[in-house]
């Protein structure tokens, strides 16, 4: 947003800059934008996206996933600013955490694909051999996950 100066008033925030929809009030925007830019909403985002980037860090790109998915946001990691968040799905600051601690518990069956055809020894080109996969369970807890958030 950007500033209008005027001789007698303070500055004030455009509002042509902040309407998300023509109809709007001028105060439903003005307010609006006073939730965008919290400091309160904008220290739970980051916190969120730390913890991401940590679990991501320590291999577990699962968690840092579900965690984006709840939110139903895409590409949070890179993110920068102060309103990733829906304020109409996440109005206040705590909104997400209390939506974390309703939430089941989960499991997330990962499969990967072992090493085979063309690897130790192995021909890429053998018919025979087919590829092979192992499965692992991943464990998401959101009441622990609280706490590390």
């Amino acid at each position: 947003a950007f500033f209008i100066q005027t001789s007698s008033q303070p500055p004030r925030v455009a509002l042509s800059m902040i309407q998300n929809n023509d109809n709007d009030d001028p105060e439903i925007a003005m307010e609006r934008n006073e939730q965008r830019t919290c400091i309160k909403q904008f220290l739970t985002q980051r916190s969120i996206q730390s913890f991401m980037f940590l679990a991501e860090q320590v291999r577990d790109p699962h968690t840092a996933d579900w965690v984006e998915r709840l939110l139903g946001k895409s590409d949070l990691l890179n993110y920068h600013g102060t309103g990733a968040f829906d304020i109409t799905k996440y109005p206040a600051w705590d909104s997400f955490f209390l939506e974390l601690i309703q939430q089941p518990k989960t499991s997330i069956i990962i499969q990967a694909k072992r090493r085979g055809r063309g690897h130790g020894g192995w021909s890429k080109n053998n018919p025979y051999l087919k590829d092979r996969y192992v499965e692992y369970e991943v464990k998401i807890d959101p009441e622990n996950l609280l706490p590390r958030i």
